[in-house]
């Protein structure tokens, strides 16, 4: 049963992978093939249910402390799988091009405050890198707020970093110039291939807040706000709570 649940769970990876690609493509046949891995997708999903039926322990995550997969996240993958058949793709095989999902954009040579519900943030591309700022206008006892880069399309690794109350808790980015400032706020400079970006690809970015940062389900707050408002974001390993759908197009970088 171990073994059925672990070949599940790599050829799940692996169409992940290959998904992005082929989105990254956005052509009638990468489309097409997108629509069969989801649908492969939905049976390897059935099978690693079956496992977690009959072994409940599977998914557990001894470090974390918790389950991060049982059966009823397993079926919520399959229903929203499901729903890519039958609302994303019959659009998707019309008009392939629309696979782009429009993103927000953040001009960083002007360096315009944007203004969540309980924090705003500003980040100025200077010489030496990107200058952010952060307010907190909303203190609480434990929050933590990261600053996450990624490619538009995905494929990249996302570098992140994240600051708590204690300062910088997590650094991927190569942060400089940390400073708080007394309000709950704080300011850091940002090396300019921070984001490790490969030539051509498009550079894409998001603030985001939680409270009690290493804990499972926590109240998350991202800006930009999230493409799906019932989409809940979940802790992940070497992600922390990065939402792929609050995302920025980061101008003028």
């Amino acid at each position: 049963m171990n073994i059925r649940a672990m070949a599940a769970q790599i050829g799940i990876c692996v169409d992940v992978l290959r998904f992005y690609k082929l989105r990254s493509v956005g052509t009638p046949e990468a489309v097409r093939e997108m629509k069969r891995i989801v649908r492969r997708e939905i049976s390897i999903r059935k099978e690693l249910l079956a496992c977690v039926k009959k072994n409940p322990g599977l998914g557990f995550q001894s470090e974390a402390c918790a389950f991060k997969y049982d059966s009823a996240s397993i079926r919520r993958a399959v229903t929203s799988l499901e729903r890519l058949l039958t609302e994303v793709f019959p659009e998707l095989e019309k008009h392939p091009e629309k696979i782009r999902i429009p993103l927000p954009e953040y001009d960083c040579a002007a360096g315009k405050w944007e203004k969540s519900a309980t924090f705003r943030w500003c980040m100025l591309k200077e010489k030496n890198g990107f200058r952010f700022r952060l307010e907190n206008l909303r203190p609480s006892p434990n929050p933590s707020f990261s600053i996450a880069f990624v490619d538009r399309m995905l494929i990249r690794s996302v570098k992140f970093t994240r600051v708590d109350r204690d300062g910088i808790f997590t650094d991927r980015l190569g942060v400089r110039e940390f400073a708080f400032d007394g309000q709950g706020g704080f300011s850091l400079l940002i090396p300019p291939d921070a984001a490790g970006l490969f030539p051509g690809d498009e550079p894409a970015f998001s603030v985001f807040r939680v409270e009690n940062a290493i804990e499972d389900d926590q109240p998350c707050e991202s800006s930009p706000r999230q493409l799906h408002p019932d989409y809940v974001p979940r802790l992940r390993l070497h992600l922390g709570y990065f939402n792929p759908g609050a995302l920025f197009l980061l101008k003028n970088s």
